[in-house]
């Protein structure tokens, strides 16, 4: 868990952290995800292109719902705690009937920072990523 800790900003395979601590075998690394994933000490997220799965420190643990906003530039996982949300969850229940899992609702898109370094709009990111 030190390095999901360590890297807390962005998401990492099993293999970055089996590069990073060579010491740890395979099977061991895919237990301990499992799991951390399952006590909620860490979120799993899949690949947009299913491919493989990564896995990120989540500080808040698994009492503690919210959604999240992932960046597509740098894989950055950010928390979003504001009741503007919490808004959105009640709107989609009571107008569609549809209770969000916001356990697991992560909502994809460009951050400030890439942003500011790619110095393009995010409307003009998501173009780019279609």
């Amino acid at each position: 868990m030190r390095c999901l800790v360590e890297h807390s900003g962005t998401c990492l395979s099993a293999k970055d952290i089996m590069d990073m601590l060579p010491h740890i075998g395979e099977a061991t690394v895919y237990r301990c995800l499992a799991s951390l994933a399952e006590d909620g000490d860490v979120k799993k997220f899949i690949s947009e292109k299913g491919q493989g799965s990564y896995y990120q420190f989540s500080p808040c643990g698994s009492r503690e719902t919210h959604f999240h906003l992932k960046c597509t530039s740098c894989g950055r996982l950010i928390h979003l705690d504001c009741g503007f949300m919490k808004n959105f969850e009640e709107h989609v229940l009571t107008e569609h009937g549809f209770a969000v899992d916001n356990t697991r609702t992560v909502i994809y898109g460009v951050c400030a920072e890439c942003r500011g370094e790619n110095k393009v709009p995010a409307q003009d990111q998501r173009s780019k990523m279609i």
